[in-house]
């Protein structure tokens, strides 16, 4: 488990160095807090997808970040964390998903919730609604539709982004294009992390069941690649194996069945002495 930070300690790249995996400099961070944050970009890590530390660290200079605390409730902590960032117009949400839903701290950004904290989200972009975007980097969170895009945007007024596919690791199957577009089919803004970072993150952003489906995946699209790119060596290779295994029986049998061979002889010594 990565550190759990909550959203009242902004995370500065040149202090994550100094970041222990249980502790951060409070008075560093109320320092920080002390005035309104003006970036237009934040920059919201859940603290329950694998290697958290990594994204933190690889996103641009001029974007804030925050990582949820994974025992208290995501969405209050990201209403909270916005009236420290009035500014904000670029929401960037980042976490495991599944279909029509995003996981945040404790609870789970769904249709449900959507009408259970309306009003919070309401108050997301307060007058910054009509410029604003809101994107949901989970695994598959807009795979079953766009419903979850279009709630979010009555209650928010901003544009939602989020991907059909696994987001992450290309290795594993994942990606980080948010394919996804509501209301309008925009292109995807550029995203707050630096492109070294993306290439290098190990994990995908789906739950630890999926991610292990996805892996499984992966090997057999590799080897089916494998067979694909080189059909003649790839099958040869397999019937070798099979050979190997077949031929050992394939003797014994043909031992057998050879009218060459004596009753007797076929016979362990014990039972041929017994028919003579």
């Amino acid at each position: 488990m990565t550190s759990v930070i909550a959203p009242s300690f902004p995370i500065h790249k040149r202090s994550l160095a100094n970041l222990s995996n249980r502790s951060i400099n409070h008075s560093l961070s109320n320092q920080l807090t002390s005035s309104i944050m003006r970036s237009a970009h934040l920059v919201v890590i859940d603290s329950g997808i694998d290697h958290s530390f990594i994204l933190a660290a690889g996103v641009i200079a001029d974007a804030e970040v925050i990582i949820l605390d994974a025992e208290d409730n995501g969405i209050e902590q990201i209403t909270a964390a916005l009236r420290r960032y009035p500014h904000t117009t670029h929401l960037h949400l980042i976490s495991h998903g599944e279909p029509n839903t995003l996981f945040l701290g404790n609870t789970q950004l769904n249709l449900n919730t959507c009408s259970q904290y309306g009003d919070q989200f309401r108050s997301w972009f307060g007058n910054h609604a009509t410029n604003a975007t809101l994107l949901l980097y989970g695994c598959q969170v807009a795979a079953a539709g766009t419903e979850l895009l279009q709630r979010l945007h009555e209650l928010t007024g901003a544009t939602l982004y989020a991907s059909t596919t696994p987001t992450g690791n290309a290795a594993l199957g994942g990606n980080w294009n948010l394919d996804a577009c509501f209301p309008d089919a925009l292109p995807l803004p550029a995203l707050p992390f630096l492109p070294e970072t993306l290439a290098a993150y190990p994990a995908i952003l789906a739950p630890a069941l999926s991610t292990q489906l996805l892996a499984a995946m992966g090997s057999l699209r590799s080897i089916s690649m494998a067979a694909l790119m080189k059909p003649e060596a790839w099958w040869c290779n397999r019937m070798a194996k099979l050979w190997s295994l077949v031929m050992p029986t394939m003797a014994a049998i043909l031992t057998l069945l050879s009218p060459a061979t004596t009753p007797t002889a076929r016979l362990t010594p014990a039972l041929a002495v017994a028919v003579e």
